[in-house]
């Protein structure tokens, strides 16, 4: 099993899908897409940031212009990357 199927189990509580879609990835209301032409590793890394904005951010921040939404961003980053590689 890989690391990005071992995450996707221990959140199967959420809908996670691959799709073809611009975007890499995208969290709204428990659903998680995935771009499916990425490889593991890459879909590994966006699942984790998806799941980061399921634990910690809210609200519609696809606008990255406004201050509030980059700190959103930032905040599903770090619960990712802490998530990826812990210390």
């Amino acid at each position: 099993m890989t690391k990005y199927e071992e995450l996707m189990a221990t959140y199967g509580h959420l809908l996670i899908e691959e799709r073809p879609m611009i975007n890499k990835g995208l969290y709204a209301d428990g659903c998680i897409w995935i771009r499916e032409d990425l490889t593991t590793d890459e879909k590994y890394c966006i699942l984790a940031e998806e799941i980061g904005h399921y634990k910690k951010t809210a609200g519609d921040i696809l606008d990255q212009e406004i201050l509030w939404n980059r700190k959103q961003e930032l905040i599903a980053r770090r619960w990712a990357y802490e998530t990826i590689a812990p210390k």
